[in-house]
């Protein structure tokens, strides 16, 4: 455009700035900042001054070069710019990737104070920070101010610091702060809880987590169900996991390829065999899809079974519907 003597004026090097940045080219779009600046087009008293400087910002913090648009926000307050809540949110995310901890800290302060901070995946971003840091106290800060902004708390949020305190202090710590900042409403968190349980070894712990849930009137999901019958049915309390599998049935849970695996393998080398295959017949009708090894598994137990005519009626319908 400049080539051919056309200057575009604010709005339209708003937009173009904007498309460079979509096709991640900060340098196009510093390059071009540049050119405005030079221009004789009078810029800073537009409407558009704050989407180009915050184009500008979000396209340097994207490319890894948080520092550089740092100085660009330092610009901003010096000519005295108005600056909104999308500039204060990119700047910050930019340096929680980098784990920047003072100057998101600094500019959390700063956009708290002038209520800029409104976009929920910001607080996220600080979150995971300080849990890769090691700062978990400072999540709880965060989920204070989130609290005093009467921002929604995601379930990604709740998850990250209770896997957090789990890591850094231990189970038992976890579990006690956990409770005290009300987390023990939130499905995800039970989840992460209830592997944690697997992990450590302790079905009995995870079983009353269930019942503590389902008290609280949280309805456990599809994850939960599964995490719950593959550690029971590695400790061989097969039993439980086909109590979990009625469960689910009686509550109306959509079964899903995990969940059809694990009792798979439960029913199987407990010689239940009119279970595996009335839960065969169930994934038919349902045109639940399985994968080989899970196939090959069935296959296996109605053979050893002597089960040939059901393994032969199996084995056309799976080739043709079942097989990934």
């Amino acid at each position: 455009m400049r080539s051919t003597g056309v200057v575009p004026d604010s709005e339209c090097s708003c937009h173009i700035m904007e498309a460079y940045m979509r096709l991640g080219d900060s340098e196009k779009v510093v390059e071009f900042f540049c050119e405005l600046e030079s221009s004789q087009l009078d810029f800073y008293s537009s409407p558009f001054c704050t989407c180009i400087y915050g184009t500008l910002i979000e396209s340097l913090g994207k490319s890894g070069r948080a520092f550089e648009a740092l100085e660009y926000f330092k610009e901003i307050t010096r000519k005295g710019i108005s600056k909104n809540s999308s500039v204060y949110s990119s700047l910050i995310c930019s340096f929680a990737s980098s784990r920047e901890v003072k100057v998101v800290k600094d500019l959390f302060e700063e956009g708290k104070s002038k209520q800029m901070l409104r976009d929920p995946g910001l607080y996220l971003k600080i979150v995971l920070m300080y849990v890769e840091e090691g700062l978990m106290e400072k999540t709880l800060q965060i989920v204070k101010a989130m609290k005093s902004s009467k921002l929604r708390i995601s379930d990604c949020i709740f998850c990250a610091i209770v896997n957090g305190f789990s890591k850094k202090r231990g189970f038992l710590v976890a579990i006690k702060r956990w409770k005290q900042k009300g987390f023990d409403k939130c499905v995800v968190a039970y989840s992460s809880m209830i592997v944690m349980y697997g992990k450590t070894g302790r079905p009995k712990d995870a079983m009353r987590l269930l019942a503590k849930m389902k008290e609280r009137g949280c309805e456990p999901n599809v994850w939960i169900y599964n995490s719950l019958m593959e550690m029971h049915g590695k400790v061989n309390n097969l039993r439980q996991a086909e109590k979990l599998w009625k469960e689910t049935k009686r509550r109306k849970v959509a079964p899903d390829k995990v969940m059809a695996g694990i009792m798979v393998g439960v029913f199987s080398r407990s010689s239940w065999i009119d279970e595996l295959v009335k839960l065969l017949r169930d994934m038919k009708s349902e045109g639940t899809r399985l994968d080989g090894r899970i196939y090959r598994l069935s296959m296996n137990a109605l053979m050893n079974f002597g089960l040939q005519v059901k393994a032969k009626s199996l084995q056309e319908y799976f080739a043709k519907m079942y097989l990934d």
